[in-house]
């Protein structure tokens, strides 16, 4: 057993941990230069700095544990006497590794510290809330820095194990999607507090003590979950240790929509749609400087203004509009083809074929639509972007309340541009045609006059919404109104137009 633990306890030992070294020394280099605190405060401060915890540190200790992460082999296996005392070993290396994790990065931080004045006191102004708290609690900056990395190493060490077990009983894809939807909790916590404040799934509450501040018994919770959830660890290795779960869980949908949507719905396209929406909302965050977030989102929505003409702004609508129909297209083009005569042999009610068809083309927008929302706000919240009133002279209806409702109407637009494309499709029987003559309705907008204003290419941008709210009635429901109509016509030539497609 003991060689085995050696083996295991070597498997951590390599690059993230040099990788780490690296890093807090240089991170404790940059901070010592100019500090006038003692040596005793320099160290705690670099041991709770949340932000070198978070995005350095344990990223780090994430790697190291996912390079061990391997089949077990029979060598090892043949070598111990039950399969429960061998993964208890694999326990008590993750342990022992983070332990020395821990103690490495403090002995970086102690090593830089060298020099700095002794005074093992806390003397720090008021606009620290962190070391006034941490005085209160813990009375001497040696005690708190001892505490917080003992605190660390329990919280790592049971990291490790959950991982370990995860990958025991699930494999390598459901541990990865787990870990990476904890961290991302973890690294939005400092933007977002609320996140921050949830038990048991947020890993920055298991790993910084201080963390733990803001909740009320916060600390006895964290430790209670730890302890619940390595019991029920510990039980599932004992009693369970040959239920693997992960090769057991399948689900097969049948119909022409969801054959369609296995097409439709692969890594390449998702990743289009997320490198579209990710660039642009990116680009416009960039470039906007130190902004609310509300006149962020007015900037990134506003669109080309009726009869004017702005080379970049042109160019983002037609990146923006023609990622989705463009995947879409690519489908169409593919998947109606002759080469796929067999699937419309099979269909019983051809009806069944435009209604799979624009039911993905749908779920397709949605997911576009989301993905910008979500990547508007993503960046609002990196980039410190502030959440109070936007300066951008527009009318009150335009105020943060109107978002959702924009929301709606963006996929309504999205959605009415697409049964279109179908519409032409159908008519042509020539994909390219109908892209082109869709996204060459953009190129209207270039052109003033009042019946453009109702054009559905850029109906929904905020420019648009300008200058239809001079009127009567609210400019939202004029655009909800056209869209509304412009769907149940689509609809109806669809519907009528589909049987000429099999002819």
């Amino acid at each position: 057993m003991p060689a085995i633990l050696k083996h295991n306890i070597r498997k951590y030992v390599g690059m993230p941990l040099a990788l780490l070294a690296v890093i807090s020394m240089l991170f404790s280099a940059v901070e010592r230069q100019g500090t006038t605190e003692s040596y005793e405060m320099f160290v705690l401060r670099m041991l709770t700095d949340h932000y070198l915890l978070i995005y350095a540190m344990t990223p780090i200790f994430i790697f190291s544990v996912f390079r061990t992460l391997e089949e077990d082999t029979p060598f090892l296996l043949v070598r111990s006497r039950k399969f429960v005392r061998y993964f208890y070993t694999k326990y008590l290396a993750g342990s022992i590794f983070a332990i020395l994790f821990v103690l490495l990065q403090v002995l970086v931080v102690m090593i830089t510290g060298i020099g700095l004045p002794l005074d093992n006191a806390f003397l720090v102004s008021n606009e620290e809330p962190l070391f006034t708290h941490l005085e209160a609690v813990f009375g001497t900056p040696v005690l708190a820095a001892v505490c917080s990395c003992l605190y660390m190493m329990v919280g790592l060490a049971f990291l490790c194990m959950s991982i370990l077990t995860i990958y025991h009983f699930f494999g390598h894809r459901i541990v990865t999607g787990v870990v990476l939807a904890a961290y991302g909790i973890m690294a939005l916590s400092i933007k977002i507090p609320a996140l921050g404040a949830l038990p048991f799934i947020t890993l920055n509450r298991y790993v910084i003590l201080h963390h733990n501040f803001t909740v009320p018994n916060g600390v006895w919770w964290s430790i209670a979950g730890m302890v619940v959830l390595l019991l029920v660890q510990w039980l599932w290795i004992r009693y369970a240790w040959y239920c693997p779960f992960s090769r057991s869980w399948k689900w097969s949908p049948k119909g022409l929509l969801f054959y369609y949507a296995h097409a439709l719905w692969t890594r390449r396209n998702f990743l289009w749609l997320v490198m579209v929406t990710g660039g642009l909302t990116l680009w416009m965050a960039i470039i906007g400087g130190e902004e609310s977030v509300q006149d962020y989102m007015l900037r990134f929505f506003y669109g080309q203004e009726l009869g004017t003409f702005h080379l970049l702004t042109f160019l983002q609508q037609l990146i923006f509009y023609g990622t989705p129909l463009y995947v879409l297209a690519l489908f169409m083009e593919k998947w109606s083809s002759e080469d796929h005569l067999s699937v419309f042999i099979r269909i019983k009610h051809k009806k069944k074929w435009p209604a799979a068809v624009i039911l993905n083309g749908i779920g397709i927008h949605a997911v576009y639509t989301a993905l910008t929302f979500g990547f508007l706000i993503m960046w609002s919240l990196l980039m410190n972007k502030s959440w109070t009133a936007g300066t951008l002279p527009v009318p009150d209806t335009m105020g943060a309340g109107m978002w959702p409702v924009f929301a709606l109407l963006k996929m309504m637009e999205f959605s009415l541009l697409f049964l279109a494309l179908f519409l032409l499709f159908l008519w042509l029987k020539n994909i390219t045609a109908a892209y082109l003559l869709v996204m060459g309705a953009h190129a209207l907008n270039l052109i003033a006059g009042p019946a453009l204003a109702y054009n559905p290419a850029g109906l929904v941008t905020v420019s648009r919404l300008l200058l239809l709210e001079g009127q009567t009635v609210s400019s939202l429901i004029q655009v909800f109104t056209v869209l509304v109509m412009g769907l149940i016509l689509l609809l109806f030539l669809v519907r009528r137009s589909y049987p000429r497609f099999f002819q």
